[in-house]
């Protein structure tokens, strides 16, 4: 009961000077000290610094010794961070109304070249799945799963369209999955392509992941493009 009324206030804080930092204009942008943002919202020092360290690791401030603490006002104008978000369809809704994830099960198939190159793993079988993501009825991301059949505890139910790893993992697969590792090219993909509404040849943004469990085995692999046009990522690389 403790932790969690820590938490809830170490939250409180976070966003109270959340919103702080977004009235503040350039080199008008020092925060209190921490003494000061707890006596203001009547909190104990430990929980301030946890909703500091929370605000640096999502970019909203920068800690210089000797000089304090600085809000980044224009952070808050940077829109769709992948540094912010694991699941795509919270990054969407961060932005946009309507969000709407629709899962195909192509099930049980051969491995791609990609899988075999980037997770060291096959040729084998594999379980295949791809995530379409659309927004205010405009598409948006285009993914391909494949997952190794043996880190299945249990076969994926074809019915089941939650568009989450974290819960796919918990409800089917022997290991939860703990991270991803992302590598970024421009590429070409017909059936992307023609999901996302654009001519076949378009070079698209398109991302291979590294699915890893919590042992940090690899236990999937998978591929996205992004409609060039309808959707622009971003990322704040925060200099700390």
């Amino acid at each position: 009961m403790e932790k969690l009324l820590a938490d809830s206030l170490a939250n409180q804080a976070y966003n109270k000077i959340k919103d702080m930092i977004q009235k503040m204009t350039p080199a008008n942008n020092k925060l209190p000290s921490e003494d000061e943002l707890a006596q203001m919202m009547a909190i104990s020092r430990p929980t301030v610094r946890e909703a500091l360290n929370r605000l640096t690791r999502n970019g909203y401030i920068t800690s210089s010794h000797g000089r304090g603490t600085y809000g980044h006002p224009a952070v808050f104008n940077v829109k769709n961070r992948i540094d912010l978000y694991t699941n795509f369809s919270e990054l969407l809704e961060s932005q946009y109304q309507n969000v709407q994830v629709d899962v195909e099960h192509l099930g049980v198939m051969d491995c791609s070249e990609s899988y075999i190159r980037y997770t060291g793993r096959g040729p084998e079988k594999v379980y295949s799945m791809i995530w379409k993501y659309s927004a205010d009825g405009m598409p948006m991301i285009y993914g391909a799963f494949e997952f190794p059949l043996e880190v299945f505890r249990v076969s994926p139910d074809p019915k089941d369209t939650v568009p989450d790893l974290k819960v796919f993992s918990k409800k089917y697969l022997f290991q939860p999955i703990a991270y991803v590792s992302m590598s970024l090219r421009c590429k070409k993909y017909d059936q992307a392509a023609i999901w996302l509404g654009l001519p076949e040849d378009t070079a698209m943004l398109s991302w291979k992941e590294i699915i890893r469990n919590i042992e940090d085995y690899s236990v999937g692999f998978a591929r996205f493009y992004v409609h060039p046009d309808n959707l622009q990522m971003s990322v704040v690389a925060h200099f700390n």
